[in-house]
């Protein structure tokens, strides 16, 4: 069984703006390591148990050639494929699993001998032995083609910001049936799932074997379904074309909410999406004061805050004083300062810039 990743790195990462920008977004950048980008440490969670020539980095046409050019890439650079257009995971998923068959195709493996293992490019795990454990037994109940595996979190808060899966029965070891989706819960549900056993939160990581991938989505899909046979019997350039049809549509609800079949693996590693500036007081050590501080900085009266200097000039200082719970980033061209209780809206901020034609801070 050949044994496939695919690294999910199209994203934005807007509510880290003003670090986070389209030409250097966030799976670009050593957010939660001093020396590795996210990107570069998905890869590397991977490495040893599948062949770095099985690695695939799915992502837009503006980041691909700065992917593809980086000194540090171990991957093939053909490896890295750019979405045709700005789309949801669904069809990017349709897409690129399609260019995966046709290359193994020739290589002599047929659909039911691939297994698909999809990650994120912004994803925080903080210990990569326990994760290598449990790719690989989510990738071996995937090669059966007996359905969908998923990795559940158990939850350490009421997040609302995050899915979570409802599991049923005990399947084997830590594999659960899975009996109910739920997207972003408000927070008096979020809080009574903290309370029970049976709700993870969901990682959006997914494995399956390529058949069945394929055969599900077909039957279960109404927004995708009609496209797979034309997918899987077009080259790749015929692909490109048949992409601009697609609806936007995420794979959590065109397939993993809609499918017969899917299993979730319960993790035992700690787990983070870092969407926003405050996931970051949650994975990096802060000061005895409770901050997180980058650079040249003066902190005076500051507690449980991030204050961030990424400014090229080391002679400029960024000084707070009297706060609690704010964020403060400053880039050479833009400065952020939000409560934490707004981190969530600084997507709010890009609106304005767009609105305001400012699109070189964009």
């Amino acid at each position: 069984m050949k044994q496939i990743v695919v690294i999910m790195a199209g994203g934005y990462g807007e509510r880290f703006w003003p670090l986070s920008r389209m030409n250097k977004p966030k799976q670009l950048q050593c957010l939660v390591s001093d020396s590795q980008t996210m990107l570069e440490q998905t890869i590397g969670r991977v490495e040893g148990i599948v062949e770095t020539n099985d690695i695939y980095i799915i992502t837009n046409e503006q980041l691909s050639n700065q992917i593809k050019n980086s000194p540090d890439l171990i991957i093939p650079s053909e490896n890295v494929i750019a979405e045709p257009s700005k789309k949801n995971t669904g069809p990017c998923l349709l897409f690129v699993s399609t260019i995966i068959k046709n290359k193994y195709h020739k290589l002599g493996y047929s659909e039911d001998q691939i297994t698909i293992a999809i990650l994120a490019a912004d994803h925080f795990i903080s210990d990569v032995s326990l994760f290598k454990e449990s790719f690989q037994q989510c990738c071996n109940v995937a090669s059966n083609g007996d359905g969908i595996v998923t990795i559940g979190i158990v939850p350490t808060r009421p997040e609302t910001g995050y899915g979570y899966i409802q599991i049923g029965e005990n399947i084997q070891d830590s594999i659960y049936s899975t009996t109910a989706f739920i997207e972003k819960p408000t927070i008096e549900i979020a809080l009574s799932y903290i309370q029970k056993t049976n709700f993870l939160w969901n990682s959006g990581m997914f494995f399956w074997r390529l058949d069945y991938f394929f055969n599900e989505l077909q039957a279960v899909s109404k927004e995708l379904g009609l496209y797979v046979e034309s997918f899987k019997s077009s080259s790749e350039e015929k692909l490109v074309d048949l992409y601009s049809n697609l609806p936007d549509i995420s794979i959590d609800y065109t397939l993993m909410e809609q499918a017969k079949k899917v299993f979730v693996h319960k993790a035992n590693f700690g787990w983070d999406d870092v969407g926003s500036w405050n996931s970051l007081l949650r994975i990096r050590e802060g000061n005895h004061e409770g901050n997180l501080v980058f650079g040249t900085t003066i902190t005076i009266d500051t507690t449980n805050s991030i204050v961030l200097n990424y400014t090229s000039d080391t002679t400029k200082v960024v000084s707070t004083l009297g706060i609690d719970d704010m964020i403060v980033v400053c880039t050479d061209d833009a400065t952020l300062v939000c409560s934490q209780q707004h981190v969530q809206d600084v997507k709010k901020i890009i609106s304005e810039i767009k609105s305001n034609n400012l699109n070189n801070l964009l």
